[in-house]
C-alpha cells in the first residue's frame, strides 16, 4: 500500500476546519468535523473584459484587475483606468511612449524609459496628473517592478544593455547585471528588492525563455518558461505568477509559476504580443491582458483571468475543494 508519508515526508493532518486556499493547494488533510479527506485544486481561465477607449500596443500597467491603469503605448500617451467593468480616460503622459518599466497602483503609479527613440524620462501619477521626476542614468525600453518609491528597471534595449537601475523614491542607482542580458522582457514584483525578469529577446536576436529573480543584490536563474517569447504580459508575485501572450509570432499561451516551475494553463482567447506589461501588484487570480497586436491590428479588446470553481474527480473517499 502506498505510504503518503514516504512520498510527501509527512503524515495526513487531522484538522477541525479546512486549510486556507493559498496554503492548502496540493495538500491533503482530514477534516474531523466533516469526517472526510480534503484537498484544494485551482483552475483558471480567460474571459472577455471591458473595451478600451484607445487601442495600443506595448503599453505599461499598474494596479489590480478591479482598480488598474493601462499607460501609454507605441506613439501613445493616453492613460485609462479600469474598475472591473469599464475603462475611463485619465490624465495623459507628458511624453508619449511605450515599452516603459512601470509599477505602483491606480492612484500612485510610475513609469520610466521607453519611447522610440528611447528616453530615460520618469513620470509619476498621483491619481489625477503625471509629473516628471528624476530620470534614469541611461535611456532604454525597459521592464520593471515595484512602486513609486521602490522600483527597479531592467532588461533595457534595444540593443541589449546590462544596465539595471533601482529607484528609492529620490534617485537611481545602478545595480548588478542579469545573468542573461536581454530586452522586451516582462517584470513581476512588488518592490525593487524582490522581482522576476521573465523571457524576452537577446542580441542574436532570439526569443528566450529565461527567468531570473532579483533579491535586492543579485540575480538568480530560475526554471525557464516552457515557451520563449518577448513583449508578453505578466502578473502576480515572485512565488505565484502568470506569463501570457507575447511573440513573435503572436502567442495565446499562458503559463503559471508556483515559485519553482512553470505550467501551461488556459490560453488567451486571442493570440497577441505587445500587451500591456509589468502589472507588478496583480494577483494571479485577477490578471488582465490589454490590446496588443496583431488582432489582426492593434485593437481595444481586453481579457481577464480568474480562478474558477470546478469540482475535481477526487479519489476514493477524498473530497476535492476548488477555488
Amino acid at each position: 500500500m502506498t505510504d503518503y508519508k514516504a512520498i510527501k515526508g509527512k503524515t495526513v493532518q487531522s484538522l477541525a476546519s479546512d486549510v486556507a486556499n493559498a496554503e492548502g493547494e496540493g495538500e491533503i488533510w482530514f477534516n474531523s468535523t466533516d469526517k472526510d479527506f480534503k484537498t484544494i485544486v485551482s483552475f483558471g481561465s480567460w474571459s472577455t473584459g471591458g473595451t478600451l477607449s484607445t487601442g495600443r500596443s506595448d503599453g505599461s500597467a499598474a494596479g489590480i484587475a478591479t482598480a488598474s491603469l493601462v499607460i501609454g503605448g507605441v506613439t501613445e500617451g493616453e492613460v485609462e483606468s479600469y474598475d472591473g467593468t469599464s475603462w475611463t480616460e485619465r490624465g495623459d503622459l507628458n511624453t508619449d511612449r511605450g515599452s516603459c518599466a512601470s509599477g505602483g497602483i491606480e492612484t500612485a503609479a510610475m513609469i520610466v524609459g521607453g519611447g522610440d527613440p528611447t528616453v530615460a524620462l520618469a513620470e509619476q501619477f498621483d491619481g489625477t496628473t503625471w509629473t516628471e521626476t528624476t530620470a534614469m542614468t541611461t535611456a532604454g525600453k525597459a521592464s520593471g517592478a515595484g512602486t513609486t518609491t521602490a522600483l527597479i528597471a531592467f532588461a533595457k534595449g534595444p540593443p541589449s544593455s546590462p544596465t539595471n537601475e533601482s529607484w528609492n523614491g529620490t534617485s537611481w542607482t545602478e545595480v548588478a547585471d542579469m545573468n542573461e542580458v536581454r530586452y522586451y522582457a516582462s517584470g513581476v514584483g512588488a518592490t525593487n528588492s524582490d522581482a522576476l525578469c521573465v523571457a524576452g529577446q537577446n542580441a542574436s536576436p532570439a526569443y528566450v525563455a529565461f527567468v531570473e529573480q532579483w533579491d535586492g543584490s543579485t540575480w538568480t536563474a530560475l526554471n525557464a518558461l516552457n515557451s520563449g517569447r518577448s513583449t508578453l504580459g505578466t502578473a502576480g508575485t515572485t512565488t505565484a505568477a502568470l506569463a501570457y501572450g507575447g511573440g513573435s509570432p503572436a502567442s495565446a499561451l499562458t503559463e503559471r509559476f508556483d515559485g519553482t516551475s512553470w505550467t501551461e494553463v488556459g490560453d488567451l482567447a486571442t493570440a497577441r504580443y505587445g500587451v500591456s506589461i509589468n502589472c507588478s501588484t496583480q494577483s494571479i487570480a485577477e490578471a488582465f491582458c490589454t490590446t496588443g497586436a496583431p488582432i489582426p491590428a492593434v485593437g481595444t479588446s481586453t481579457e481577464e483571468w480568474a480562478l474558477t470553481t470546478v469540482t475535481g474527480p477526487g479519489a476514493q473517499n477524498v473530497k476535492t475543494i476548488t477555488d
